[in-house]
């Protein structure tokens, strides 16, 4: 808890005109000066989504945070003519704090009753200004975004998720299939697209793992139940049996 109030209060920043809500990175001298916004971040949609379901009364925040994060990954994917999302992105003109915004949204009656950075930005337009700058354009099959999106669908069941990763399988399927395998791309706003000799050992382990688990209407696995790790491997939620309880005093 210590650790994601942290990541509220000093990691999401909201981007001044779409309203994009995103996490930069830090390091030991301070906040990413250029507002860096990685394609592996996208995970922590779902780490928030997970705590808002499982935490015991939880800070509505996380269920916020989770839904502007993974709306953010989507945008950038849906930014592209490819329909695929960069590596790496970057804001130059660093936004305001989210926290601080949402507080200034609570201060004054909560406008709209949807809170900044939740669902606003729509994707750009030619001519529009994106507000952020591509500095890695590859994609590399990477599935953080979709596992947000899977997270999401069974912890919502909001069916928008399940569209937009139909949509992402959909821009896979068509920009990095090769005869008998899928290719990392070199460039999102390239169409045809230039491909990688690359195809990483996670896109079968994770990213399709959770487009199928996106798409089917059966919950192979209840996230109550069972936990992902970091190469989404399930393992099954330890419980104290009633005897260990006793036996170890444990409350």
């Amino acid at each position: 808890m210590k650790s994601a109030d942290a990541i509220i209060s000093e990691l999401l920043y909201l981007s001044p005109d779409r309203q994009l809500l995103y996490v930069t990175d830090a390091s030991r001298s301070g906040l990413s000066p250029t507002g860096t916004f990685q394609h592996l971040s996208c995970f922590i949609a779902g780490v928030f989504a997970l705590g808002a379901v499982t935490v015991p009364k939880p800070d509505p925040r996380h269920a916020w945070a989770a839904e502007g994060l993974a709306h953010t990954c989507w945008i950038t994917y849906a930014d592209t003519p490819t329909g695929l999302g960069p590596e790496m992105i970057s804001f130059p003109h660093h936004g305001t704090k989210w926290v601080d915004e949402v507080s200034k949204w609570e201060r004054e009656g909560r406008m709209g009753g949807v809170p900044p950075g939740v669902n606003q930005a729509t994707p750009y337009g030619d001519g529009e200004n994106r507000e952020y700058n591509v500095n890695d354009a590859r994609y590399l099959l990477r599935p953080e975004t979709i596992e947000s999106f899977y997270i999401l669908w069974r912890t919502t069941g909001d069916s928008k998720w399940r569209d937009r990763g139909w949509a992402i399988f959909d821009s896979i399927e068509r920009h990095t299939k090769v005869g008998s395998a899928y290719a990392s791309i070199k460039n999102v706003n390239q169409i045809p697209t230039p491909k990688d000799d690359t195809m990483p050992s996670f896109f079968f382990a994770e990213t399709l793992k959770y487009a199928y688990l996106l798409f089917t209407d059966e919950d192979l696995v209840p996230l109550d139940k069972w936990t992902f790790n970091t190469e989404a491997h399930p393992f099954p939620v330890f419980k104290w049996s009633k005897w260990e309880k006793q036996h170890l005093n444990i409350q």
